[in-house]
């Protein structure tokens, strides 16, 4: 009889696993996503995106300095 354990994963399987945990998607992607989940126009989704990224906290803008670059309202220079 054999038994059927689940493959091991080498090194690298596992870095890459690891490393698309962390990636994060681009305003644009999470733009549209936001609109085909909510069923909202583009422009809305992305105003909903850009509030939230807004408050978000230390920890995520360590993570994604990215979030740096959302400007508020009237910031826009």
């Amino acid at each position: 009889m054999e038994s059927k354990a689940a493959p091991v994963q080498t090194i690298r399987q596992k870095a890459v696993i690891e490393l698309s945990d962390r990636m994060v998607r681009g305003f644009k992607k999470n733009a549209q996503r936001i609109a085909s989940k909510q069923g909202v126009p583009y422009d809305r989704a992305a105003a909903i995106l850009a509030a939230a990224a807004r408050k978000a906290s230390p920890a995520a803008r360590r993570k994604n300095p990215n979030l740096k670059k959302v400007k508020g309202k009237g910031d826009n220079k």
